[in-house]
């Protein structure tokens, strides 16, 4: 899940290079609630009491969107350009 994608559509701030956002906690656990509706934990994993069980137990309050955000594909992966190139002559 790309949490960057879903706070773009919220309009929230996130900053790249720390992974850090303006989302609180229980914006955050809303999200992981749309997340579980279109990909279920594992039943054995729903295990009463536990914070997995707890969180996802509610209902979410919003609707979020998983979609590509516009702003969250940075100009070198929309031109196909590598993140990291290893030249030949120094793989061994």
């Amino acid at each position: 899940m790309n949490v960057i994608w879903v706070s773009g559509h919220l309009r929230l701030r996130v900053s790249r290079k720390t992974r850090s956002s303006s989302i609180s906690v229980a914006l955050l656990q809303d999200i992981l609630r749309c997340w579980n509706k279109l990909h279920p934990v594992k039943e054995s994993r729903m295990v009463k009491g536990t914070p997995c069980a707890i969180i996802l137990g509610k209902e979410p309050e919003l609707s979020a969107n998983f979609e590509l955000h516009d702003d969250a594909e940075p100009p070198s992966r929309k031109q196909g350009l590598l993140r990291l190139v290893v030249p030949h002559c120094r793989l061994g």
